[in-house]
């Protein structure tokens, strides 16, 4: 079983190095779905920017629907014969 020691660092990382980290991932080709999956672990993990959950803060808000306007989902199958 892990314990907490003094002393231990602890991961904390800026907004800035967060939204940098996401857009290296967009800019790979992921798409939306695996940045939510990126948000939704840094959320996990408890890591707050300007005391709001990285999930719920208003830069990483933002930029998820840039994402999401920029890489729509495609349909998985397309209609034959059309």
């Amino acid at each position: 079983m892990l314990s907490w020691k003094s002393g231990t660092k602890i991961i904390s990382p800026t907004k800035e190095a967060a939204i940098e980290y996401f857009t290296s991932q967009f800019n790979k080709g992921l798409g939306l779905e695996s940045s939510s999956l990126a948000r939704e672990a840094l959320s996990v993990l408890g890591i707050n920017f300007d005391g709001f959950c990285v999930g719920n803060h208003l830069l990483v808000i933002r930029y998820m629907k840039e994402v999401f306007a920029a890489r729509r989902s495609q349909p998985l199958y397309s209609k034959c014969g059309a």
